[in-house]
C-alpha cells in the first residue's frame, strides 16, 4: 500500500513540479513583501465646484509651528491616472506668501519630487526629474535635507535616485517655522496647491536618515520612539475630512477645517459655542471684481444686509476699499446705487482703496459723488462725526454705539499721510473715553505682519509721500489705550488673517485683513461679507465670512477666529490722557481758590456784624 502511494506522489511530482515550484516559492516569498504591496489607503483632497470654479473640500493645519528645521521628510503618494500632466500639489509645507522663509515639499507636474526653501531674496528649487513618480502605483517617497553634506537628496521606495550639487546649498533659517504648516496643501491663498492625489502616511524627521533607514520606514513604518522622530500622521487608518492625532507623541495635531458649510451645518459648529452673542457689525472689503465683472451679484449683498438687519442686529457696516476695480463713473454708479438702499436703514463708512484711486487716472470720482453737502454720507458723517478736510470724505471719523460701548471709528484714506495722522492723532485724544476702530485699506500682509515699504503693493510704492502699516503703528496706532481693533483689506488672502499687538499702554490690539477679490475672481462674485458678533458688553466677538449668492459660509475664510477685547473701562482711559487730566487739575485748582474766597468772605462778614 505504501508503495503505490508512494508512486503516485512521485507521478504527481513529476507531472506537475513547474506549479508546486511555483506556489512553495509565492508562499515563501509572501511575507518579504516581494509579491504586489496591499492597497494602502489614504487621504485625499475633494475639490467641490463652487460658483464658477472648484474649491478643495478642506484644509488640514497643525495645531503649532514646527519647533525643528525639518531635515528628512518621508510619505507614500499615489497619483491617480492622467494627473501628472499638471502639477501635484504640497504634501507638507508652510509656503504663506513671497518674500518669507518657508519650506514646501511637493510633487510638481510629471509625478518631480522637490523641495521648495522661500527666502525674502530668492526660492532654491530643489527638483529631481530622475525620481519622477509613476502614476497608478503607491510610492514612497523621501527628501533628506543634509546639513552635513550640503545636498538635498530623492528617495522612491528607499533607493537614493538622485542628489543635489553642493553648489545649490541653502542654510535654512529658523525663521522657516514662523508660520504654521499644513499635509496635502499649504497656507497660500486659495489653496492653490492643494494635493491632487491621495496621501498615506507622512513622516518628519529632525536628522538625516540613511538609505537603508528610509527602506525601513518604507517597509515597517517609523519607529515611534526613535527620539529624532519630529511628527507622524498615519493617513492609512485616519478618517477622511476629521482631525489626524500626531502619533509620534510630539503635539503637532492635524486640524481639519471644512471649507463651505451651509447654515444648517454653521448653527451646528455656532451651537459649541457658550457666549451669548446680542449684535454684530459688517465689513466689505475689496469687492472689486464684483462691481467690475459680476455687477449682477451686487444687489444680493447690499439685500442681506437690510434683510438680515434684524435677525442679526447688524448695527454698522464699515467698508474697507476697493468697492470697485477700476475706478470708473460706471463702477461708482453702482455702488452708490446700491449704497443708497442703506439710507434710514443701516449707518455705514467709506474709505478708498487704491483701485478707487489710481485705475482710470480719474482721482477726484470718488469725492465728486460722496463729499458735496446733502449727498447721503457726507450729510451722515456732519451729523455723526466729522471730517480730516471738510470739503472730502477720503478722512473722517463716526460716533456710535453698539450694545454696551460708545464707538469712535476712524476711517483712514490709503496710506494716509503725516498730516492726516496728526488729525487722527487728535481726535482720538478728544474721544479717549470711547472704544476705537481703525479702517484702513492698506495694514497688514497675508501673514498678519505689518506692510512696509520694502514690499510689493505697499502704499509707498504708489506716493512717496504716503504711510504703510508699520508707519500708521508708530505714527498712531500704539499711541493709543482705546485703540482696541484695526481692520483693512488690500492683500490677496481668501482666509482672515488676525494678529495682536500690544499699544503702548499694555492695550490688547486686534489686527485683521479681510479679502474677498482673489475668491470672487476665481469663483464668480459669490458676494462675500464678513460678520463679527459681539457679546453685549462688547467683550468678545466672532467672525463669520457668507456667501450671499450661494448661501453658504465660507468656513475655511474666519476658522475659530474669536476675541477677546478684554473689559471695557473707559474711565480708565479717559484718566490716562493728558488732555482731561490737565481739565481736571484746572477745576479742582478753580474750586479751592473758589473755597478759599468763599471762606475769607465769611470770617469777614461775621467780623463786620461782631463790630
Amino acid at each position: 500500500m505504501l508503495v503505490i502511494i508512494a508512486n503516485k506522489v512521485v507521478f504527481t511530482l513529476r507531472k506537475y513540479w513547474v506549479f508546486i515550484l511555483v506556489a512553495l516559492l509565492l508562499v515563501t516569498l509572501l511575507p518579504f513583501g516581494v509579491m504586489a504591496a496591499p492597497e494602502r489607503t489614504g487621504i485625499f483632497n475633494q475639490w467641490e465646484e463652487i460658483g464658477t470654479g472648484s474649491y478643495p473640500a478642506g484644509t488640514y493645519y497643525a495645531e503649532k509651528k514646527l519647533e525643528n528645521i525639518p531635515v528628512t521628510m518621508e510619505a507614500w503618494v499615489y497619483l491617480p491616472k492622467g494627473s501628472t500632466g499638471t502639477k501635484l500639489g504640497t504634501v507638507i509645507g508652510n509656503y504663506a506668501k513671497k518674500k518669507k522663509d518657508n519650506f514646501t515639499f511637493s510633487i510638481e507636474k510629471y509625478g518631480i519630487p522637490q523641495l521648495t526653501f522661500t527666502s525674502p531674496q530668492q526660492e532654491y528649487v530643489f527638483a529631481f526629474g530622475t525620481a519622477a513618480i509613476p502614476e497608478e502605483t503607491w510610492t514612497h517617497v523621501a527628501m533628506v535635507y543634509s546639513e552635513e553634506s550640503k545636498q538635498v537628496s530623492c528617495y522612491l521606495n528607499g533607493e537614493l535616485k538622485n542628489s543635489s550639487a553642493e553648489t545649490q546649498w541653502y542654510a535654512a533659517p529658523q525663521a522657516i517655522l514662523e508660520d504654521r504648516f499644513s499635509i496635502a496643501g499649504d497656507v497660500r491663498p486659495m489653496n492653490t496647491n492643494g494635493f491632487k492625489g491621495i496621501l498615506s502616511d507622512v513622516t518628519v524627521y529632525r536628522d538625516a536618515r540613511s538609505a537603508q533607514e528610509i527602506k525601513t520606514d518604507a517597509k515597517n513604518g517609523p519607529d515611534l520612539k526613535d527620539p529624532d522622530l519630529m511628527l507622524h500622521y498615519d493617513l492609512s487608518s485616519a478618517t477622511p475630512q476629521s482631525d489626524i492625532p500626531d502619533a509620534s507623541g510630539n503635539g503637532y495635531h492635524m486640524r481639519y477645517s471644512r471649507t463651505w458649510v451651509s447654515p444648517e451645518e454653521m448653527e451646528q459648529i455656532l451651537a459649541k459655542d457658550e457666549k451669548e452673542y446680542t449684535h454684530s457689525i459688517a465689513f466689505l472689503p475689496d469687492i472689486q471684481y464684483t462691481t467690475e465683472f459680476y455687477p449682477n451679484n451686487l444687489p444680493q449683498l447690499f439685500d442681506y444686509l437690510i434683510n438680515n438687519q434684524e435677525s442679526k442686529n447688524i448695527q454698522y457696516l464699515i467698508t474697507l476699499g476697493d468697492l470697485t476695480n477700476s475706478n470708473t463713473p460706471v463702477e461708482w454708479g453702482l455702488i452708490n446705487q446700491q449704497l443708497r438702499k442703506l439710507k434710514d436703514k443701516l449707518p455705514y463708512s467709506l474709505i478708498r482703496g487704491n483701485h478707487d484711486i489710481y485705475d482710470s487716472g480719474a482721482e477726484p470720482l470718488y469725492d465728486e459723488i460722496f463729499a458735496k453737502p446733502g449727498t447721503d454720507y457726507y450729510e451722515h458723517v456732519k451729523a455723526n462725526g466729522g471730517f480730516q478736510d471738510p470739503a472730502s470724505v477720503t478722512n473722517t471719523y463716526l460716533l456710535f454705539t453698539a450694545g454696551q460701548v460708545d464707538y469712535i471709528l476712524l476711517n483712514l484714506d490709503f496710506g494716509a499721510s503725516d498730516p492726516v495722522l496728526e488729525w487722527a492723532n487728535d481726535i482720538l485724544e478728544v474721544y479717549a473715553d470711547r472704544r476705537a476702530i481703525v479702517a484702513t485699506h492698506g495694514y497688514l500682509q497675508c501673514d498678519g505682519d505689518l506692510l512696509t515699504g520694502d514690499e510689493p503693493y505697499s502704499p509707498s510704492t504708489y506716493m512717496i509721500n504716503m504711510n504703510d502699516g508699520d508707519d500708521l503703528w508708530e505714527k498712531l496706532i500704539r499711541k493709543h489705550a482705546n485703540i482696541s481693533l484695526v481692520v483693512c483689506g488690500h492683500v490677496t488672502s481668501d482666509i482672515t488673517v488676525c494678529s495682536v499687538a500690544t499699544g503702548d499702554a499694555g492695550n490688547k490690539v486686534y489686527q485683521i485683513m479681510m479679502d474677498v477679490q482673489s475668491t470672487d475672481n476665481l469663483l464668480g462674485g459669490i458676494g462675500l461679507i464678513n460678520l463679527m458678533h459681539f457679546t453685549e458688553d462688547g467683550r468678545y466677538a466672532r467672525l463669520d465670512s457668507y456667501s450671499t449668492v450661494l448661501d453658504r459660509y465660507f468656513h475655511e475664510a474666519n476658522t475659530e477666529i474669536k476675541l477677546d477685547f478684554g473689559p471695557w473701562t473707559p474711565k480708565t482711559y479717559a484718566e490716562e490722557t493728558p488732555i482731561h487730566s490737565a481739565l481736571i487739575m484746572v477745576c479742582a485748582g478753580v474750586a479751592v481758590v473758589v473755597a478759599i474766597v468763599v471762606a475769607v468772605a465769611v470770617i469777614l462778614k461775621k467780623k463786620n456784624n461782631t463790630v
